[in-house]
């Protein structure tokens, strides 16, 4: 965005196209995430838990995501465009109307364990269309390519509250303006740079990762005397919408990697497709970036349950690509 104009969200996406019910769900998101700010600004967290577990052991103590989740859920319910909304929260599907056009699925706080560390958190969506001749309260409405996503976005409460969006037509950067109370454009059609010399991952996590994964970081590790032929730069949040603020702002790669240890067999990662790794894929993707899940692009995957898990490497597109080519050679070495 050049120059000193001013351009709200709703300016915005009216001149991206964006259909007036799909604008009505995600403005009544947004209001939702403005109370979650609030609350996480005012530091009042004496009588709330950061465990997502607590409430379990004690009724008296709400977790934060669980208000998070209650907030989003009271706004979101009585929507007249939503067939249903999924949340990531208690993992159940809520009707709200037969004759709604679109889907929501959302995370309500990402990276609770950076609460108490005053670390960065967010709250994630995204939206799809809905199929007429399923119920509202079928899981399989939910089950779509994130391809068809029709909007997803991301708002990062930290030093200021951030929104990252896309409709399909690019992926925008907005701030909310505590004197409008609205958020407002600050950086419009994101380009991540192709190359990179950042890159994340919990590298503490490295024993449990398999071969390939070692392999390709330790490209990162080795700098200029490495097979990636330049220095890089290790970061690391502990929050996936920071990694992915990151990104977007200078580019990097981040991996979340399958894990497996000798008790347990290879997982599929921890992160859970539909409410995490398609929505942000989808924003990376939509501003020139590319996001792989193990050995196939995240967008095409085609989820089996709601509560499915996927690894994730995302991020610049060259090093991303570089990860998968030499995925597929070791893959044709060992067939040999």
């Amino acid at each position: 965005m050049c120059g000193s104009e001013m351009k709200f969200l709703d300016t915005k996406l009216s001149e991206d196209g964006c259909p007036a019910e799909l604008l009505s769900i995600i403005k009544t998101v947004l209001s939702g995430c403005k109370k979650v700010s609030n609350i996480l600004s005012s530091g009042d967290f004496n009588h709330l838990s950061f465990e997502p577990n607590a409430a379990k052991h004690d009724d008296e103590i709400q977790t934060l995501s669980a208000i998070s989740d209650n907030i989003l859920k009271n706004l979101l319910i009585g929507h007249t465009h939503l067939k249903a909304i999924a949340s990531k929260q208690d993992g159940q599907i809520t009707s709200v109307n037969e004759d709604g056009k679109y889907l929501l699925s959302f995370d309500p706080l990402d990276g609770t364990s950076n609460i108490d560390v005053n670390g960065l958190v967010g709250t994630i969506f995204s939206i799809t269309l809905s199929t007429d001749w399923l119920s509202s309260f079928s899981e399989k409405q939910f089950i779509k390519p994130g391809e068809l996503i029709q909007a997803a976005g991301f708002v990062l409460y930290g030093p200021t509250t951030s929104l990252v969006l896309t409709t399909g037509k690019g992926t925008h950067i907005y701030k909310l303006s505590r004197e409008y109370g609205d958020f407002v454009l600050l950086r419009d059609n994101i380009v991540i740079p192709k190359d990179t010399r950042e890159f994340s991952v919990n590298i503490g996590r490295q024993k449990y990762w398999p071969e390939r994964i070692k392999k390709f970081v330790t490209q990162f590790i080795d700098g200029r005397y490495g097979t990636g032929k330049k220095d890089y730069s290790l970061r690391y949040s502990g929050s996936l919408v920071g990694e992915i603020y990151r990104i977007l702002c200078r580019g990097g790669v981040f991996l979340y990697p399958q894990e497996g240890t000798r008790r347990h067999r290879l997982g599929n990662g921890k992160l859970r497709l539909v409410y995490k790794v398609m929505p942000v894929s989808f924003i990376v993707e939509q501003a020139n970036g590319l996001a792989f899940a193990d050995k196939m692009r995240v967008l095409d995957i085609l989820p089996t349950t709601m509560t499915q898990r996927a690894p994730l490497i995302i991020g610049s597109k060259h090093e991303v690509e570089r990860y998968v080519k030499a995925d597929k050679k070791g893959e044709s070495n060992a067939q040999k």
